[in-house]
């Protein structure tokens, strides 16, 4: 059992990195500094992702209900929806076109695949289910 729970353990800390060393690129041409990055695993099929205090702690489902890992573009879709809530913390029309516009840059710029070095962001290896949040979260059913 612990095993298990050891794999399921990399296999989420990997894919955290992942997406953290993907979106780099997008973080250092804005100047943003961000905190630690969480795998969320909350009991509401919503809610993909959350954003706290602007960037300190973001945290991204990476699994579906039924504990399937989700697809990588959707992951990584969702670190960008996060990453737009750096400047914005609602859903407003700015916010969308952030959202946006770093999805087009990721495109553009990830053409290749490559795996960048994450741009000083922690990983955590702890899993987070949340009960409820603050007022710093920005709580994002996508």
């Amino acid at each position: 059992m612990a095993e298990h729970r050891d794999q399921h353990s990399r296999i989420r800390a990997n894919l955290l990195t992942n997406v953290a060393g993907r979106v780099t690129p997008l973080i250092r041409a804005r100047g943003w500094k961000l905190g630690t990055l969480y795998e969320v695993y909350p009991d509401d099929t919503n809610l993909l992702g959350l954003n706290y205090n602007q960037g300190e702690r973001i945290f991204i489902r990476l699994r579906s209900a039924i504990n399937e890992y989700l697809p990588l573009p959707e992951i990584i879709d969702i670190m960008l929806h996060e990453l737009a809530h750096v400047e914005h913390p609602n859903h407003g029309p700015e916010f969308v076109m952030l959202w946006e516009q770093l999805r087009w840059e990721f495109g553009y710029n990830s053409g290749n695949g490559n795996r960048q070095d994450h741009s000083g962001i922690h990983i955590s290896d702890q899993l987070i289910i949340p009960d409820k949040t603050d007022a710093n979260t920005t709580v994002c059913p996508i």
